[in-house]
């Protein structure tokens, strides 16, 4: 028998492949203790001059202003604020912030809804994250400082960074949210099921003040009070404010389930000190703090198990959030060529909108009239498991070490 070789020092559970902890998205505010506590008039004229990178945003809750937005990479963004205090906020997705430093990046068939993942294969550790976070911050710091010398002709002396939003997850597989759903209902827990490719699972909820917008266009925000059951519903939001926690369940990839708290300024404050030479004592704060709350919800905890995947649970799930049947999904395993008519004509469009036909070009590249194939993502993702009785979730190209 084989199975993947892991480190298991950040685990938890037991009977489990892998568990690690990573940190995903991050919001912090930087000022300088002299400088923002001035109540600047706004500058019309730099706002005019900066036309390009300014944009309308939330101050507080029904107000709004212009800022200047700028977009580092596709995975950090920052806004400074032309008048009051001329704070800036800050917001980085650290995973993503890893993967483009190392060039790691998730295989394009493992991915069900994005691919804001390590692979499985990935050797960092929470003091990676750490220490990411520690550059970020350091990063916003120093543009607050370039900015305003540039924009005001101030020199700051007394910059600080402060998070105020993270979230913290820990990653368990192999693992399915809906066999952790099932199990939770069948204990009686309450929780709002999100119906998509993430399955999204919520526990508690936080009622936000404020509208944060992401970079990838979804915004945070929940009104309805925690107390709940099991509810399923298509709509994605997230709670944020700065007393409460938020926890939920969301499947990344296949076999690979997120356990995420969303925790804000208070409890942010006494996890991480963004002072490099505390690293350690931050690494073993946050393993501490994870296994606590983890501990502390051991009812929800319990339903957290190991979960290996046949072949017809992954057609079953791919059936659920495509809304095709079963049998084409079947079917597409073993197509060699799709030939379309008028009899087929809807099915094809359905195919194509999900990238699972693509046309086929002859040598000279031009398509081939009615012929299409199976997309090669589609056909190694289903190609990677077993029927029922052979299965793992394990896929064939994963390398494994024999024991």
């Amino acid at each position: 028998m084989s199975s993947l070789t892991f480190s298991n020092e950040e685990g938890y559970f037991d009977g489990v492949d892998q568990q690690r902890i990573v940190i995903d998205k991050v919001f912090c505010s930087v000022w300088d203790e002299n400088y923002c506590t001035q109540n600047h008039t706004f500058d019309q004229d730099l706002a005019n001059a900066q036309h390009f990178h300014m944009k309308r945003g939330a101050v507080k809750k029904g107000r709004f202003e212009e800022m200047f937005h700028f977009q580092v990479k596709p995975y950090m963004t920052y806004d400074l604020r032309f008048r009051g205090p001329r704070g800036m906020r800050g917001h980085v997705n650290i995973i993503e912030y890893l993967q483009d430093r190392y060039n790691l990046k998730p295989a394009s068939n493992l991915i069900i809804h994005d691919s804001n993942f390590m692979p499985l294969d990935c050797t960092l550790t929470l003091k990676d994250y750490i220490n990411a976070l520690n550059e970020a911050a350091e990063f916003f710091r120093k543009e607050y400082i370039k900015l305003v010398k540039e924009f005001w002709g101030e020199d700051l002396e007394h910059v600080k960074v402060s998070v105020y939003v993270l979230e913290l997850a820990f990653e368990v597989y192999p693992c399915s949210t809906s066999d952790v759903a099932a199990r939770l209902e069948n204990d009686g827990i309450s929780f709002r099921k999100y119906n998509n490719q993430s399955g999204t699972i919520y526990f508690d909820d936080a009622v936000g003040d404020i509208d944060y917008e992401l970079p990838n266009g979804l915004t945070t925000k929940v009104t309805e009070a925690p107390g709940f059951d099991s509810v399923y519903v298509n709509n994605i939001h997230g709670g944020y404010n700065d007393y409460k926690m938020q926890l939920k369940y969301y499947q990344k990839s296949f076999g690979l389930v997120r356990i995420e708290f969303t925790i804000f300024k208070n409890e942010i404050s006494t996890l991480f000190s963004l002072k490099p030479h505390l690293i350690d004592e931050d690494c073993f704060a946050v393993k501490s703090w994870i296994h606590k709350q983890l501990r502390e919800r051991d009812k929800q905890s319990s339903c957290i198990g190991r979960f290996d995947v046949s072949l017809e649970a992954i057609v079953r799930e791919a059936s659920r959030w495509t809304g095709l049947s079963e049998d084409i999904i079947y079917l597409l395993k073993d197509l060699e060529v799709f030939q379309s008519s008028k009899k087929t004509h809807h099915l094809r469009l359905r195919l194509m909108k999900r990238g699972f036909i693509v046309p086929i070009v002859d040598d000279l590249g031009n398509k081939k009239r009615k012929l299409y194939k199976v997309s090669p993502q589609l056909k190694a993702m289903l190609s990677s498991f077993k029927p029922r009785g052979t299965e793992s979730f394990l896929p064939s190209f994963i390398s494994r070490a024999e024991k």
